[in-house]
């Protein structure tokens, strides 16, 4: 039982990671098109600030994907082998709807930027 606890909390650790990321990469994505065009290497600490910003801020939020992950996946996972078995599935199936509205709130803020 404890084996399979264990497994699954690894794999939502591993998911945890993903979400913050793309935070990151959409606000790299945001800055390359409504920032002044400068090249990487005259703006290091800017873009480096850029991606902490953008990852430790998703941490606010994209942390409830770990939570609901272990509360709802790995924890049942460990007393149920049956809903265990299936657990990668439906983790990958939440963080990929997740995904999917963060993708919707980038993309919905892109567009008002555009007008502006």
């Amino acid at each position: 039982m404890f084996s399979a606890f264990f497994t699954g909390s690894q794999q939502d650790w591993k998911l945890m990671v993903v979400a913050p990321l793309l935070c990151a990469l959409f606000r790299w994505i945001f800055i390359r098109v409504y920032g002044p065009k400068e090249d990487f290497a005259s703006h290091k600490e800017k873009w480096l600030a850029c991606f902490r910003y953008g990852f430790w801020w998703g941490m606010d939020y994209n942390a409830y994907v770990f939570l609901l992950s272990w509360i709802c996946v790995s924890l049942p996972g460990a007393f149920f082998p049956a809903y265990g078995a299936v657990g990668d599935t439906v983790r990958a199936a939440a963080v990929t709807v997740y995904a999917v509205v963060l993708y919707l709130a980038f993309a919905g803020k892109m567009i008002f930027y555009y007008h502006f």
